[in-house]
């Protein structure tokens, strides 16, 4: 499955807006509706942000389909501000791809140092 497919199936409620494999594995999705969590794949390592100003809109997930390791941000819409919420790629592989052992390690030790629950030196089992 190509990536653009493949974030159609995670996102079902948004509008796959940028997806360039080109440029190192960037990708958007707009339109998310609050509450929105990834679809149709493996959550191997999730995080909220813990900084006040940002509590409650963003979190961060590595996640796996059988083709894809994808690093990404959703950040929800905030009240007030009238736009979706949209998820930000943050790098991703292929499953089968050398990088994405790379990837997965780097994502945990992200996710670990966002959320403030463990050292970001080390890394969360999945």
């Amino acid at each position: 499955m190509n990536m653009h497919n493949t974030l159609n199936r995670i996102f079902p409620s948004g509008v796959v807006s940028e997806c360039a494999t080109a440029t190192g594995g960037s990708f958007e999705v707009r339109g998310l509706t609050n509450g929105a969590v990834p679809q149709d794949c493996e959550v191997q390592a999730r995080g909220r942000a813990r900084s006040s100003h940002w509590a409650g809109h963003r979190a961060s997930y590595l996640v796996r389909t059988e083709d894809f390791v994808l690093f990404f941000r959703i950040c929800l819409s905030v009240p007030g501000h009238g736009h979706g919420g949209s998820g930000v790629s943050r790098g991703y592989a292929h499953a089968n791809d050398g990088q994405a052992r790379g990837l997965q390690v780097h994502a945990r030790r992200a996710i670990a140092a966002l959320s403030g629950d463990r050292p970001a030196g080390k890394v969360v089992p999945a």
